[in-house]
């Protein structure tokens, strides 16, 4: 029963770490995450190679790369991105996803509404939920201020 559990968590990791990673959360984030590849694009072939030499006990050089610069200022804020959004992405998916139903349903039977909320994910939760105001068509309010919050069950 495991191995179902750990599937769904890690394709909502890999879905969320996608979709941050290279989209974003609306058109901004998508324009940002371009000019950010435009610049770096542009960049690289700009900046010059860098030789890292690496010596042993003042003698003749024990290793010598010549790296350019360009690329390795690409890879490492490429790494350095994939990390972050990688974060941000694994503590989203640990957590319940809750939806929220659009209507309010009428139980004539109990004389009240009821609200459904539904656990998308297979990480334990207790929703605790508070109307803070109630309207009706017209936008009058009826919940008094001494009612609100009120709390449901």
């Amino acid at each position: 029963m495991e191995g179902v559990g750990t599937y769904s968590r890690e394709m909502s990791f890999l879905s969320d770490w996608g979709r941050r990673f290279a989209l974003g959360d609306s058109w901004r984030g998508l324009v940002a995450r371009l000019v950010a590849a435009v610049v770096l694009i542009g960049i690289v072939p700009g900046l010059p190679s860098v030789t890292i030499t690496i010596f042993r006990d003042h003698l003749k050089p024990f290793s010598e790369v010549t790296v350019p610069l360009g690329l390795a200022v690409s890879v490492a804020t490429l790494i350095l991105w994939a990390g972050m959004t990688g974060a941000i992405a694994f503590m989203f998916s640990r957590g319940p996803h809750l939806s929220v139903a659009g209507e309010l349903e009428e139980d004539t039977g109990a004389q009240c509404f009821r609200l459904r909320l539904w656990n998308k994910s297979r990480a334990a939760c207790r929703a605790a939920v508070e109307i803070k105001s109630v309207k009706d068509d017209l936008g009058n309010s009826l919940l008094s201020p001494a009612q609100a919050p009120l709390e449901l069950q």
